[in-house]
């Protein structure tokens, strides 16, 4: 019989609610249901890259997530997160890829149109995030809201943000 199964050690794969985030050490603390409303040890948040290129994403407290702890629980990682009743996923459409922020502003990409989409309150253009990629008087597509249509990018423009 394996350790687990007779009761001695928890089986190393959990699923639980985030309920703590150390946001510069990139770890968090997680409920687990049969743990006895007891929150776990820190377990780190992996990142997709590193050194260079690297993506950081954080969890926020009462999301879902799957992770794998060593045998006394002290030790582990968050290997995902997962959807459920309450936290469905933004988008049911298996050509459609992409990021929704807790603020509303979503990011997406339809491999079967080749479309991408962003929505957001303001969205700064170029490597330093004001200098345009597209040259003054070129012209961008707002979708949504009352600056629907196509607008040449200028300088102060309430939509796009461009500075010299």
């Amino acid at each position: 019989m394996a350790r687990y199964e007779s009761g001695e050690k928890n089986h190393p794969y959990r699923r639980g609610l985030v309920t703590e985030v150390d946001h510069d050490k990139r770890r968090v603390r997680v409920r687990f249901a049969d743990e006895d409303a007891n929150d776990s040890y820190w377990l780190r948040i992996p990142t997709r890259g590193g050194m260079a290129n690297v993506e950081v994403d954080d969890y926020a407290t009462g999301e879902m997530v799957d992770c794998l702890v060593d045998w006394d629980g002290e030790d582990g990682i968050v290997i995902g997160g997962s959807f459920n009743d309450k936290d469905v996923p933004p988008w049911t459409t298996p050509t459609k890829r992409g990021r929704r922020f807790e603020d509303g502003a979503e990011i997406s990409h339809d491999t079967g149109t080749g479309t991408t989409a962003v929505t957001a309150t303001t969205i700064n253009l170029g490597p330093d995030g004001y200098t345009p990629v597209a040259g003054v008087g070129h012209m961008v597509h707002i979708a949504y809201g009352s600056s629907a249509g196509m607008h040449p990018i200028v300088t102060g423009s309430p939509s796009v943000n461009v500075k010299k």
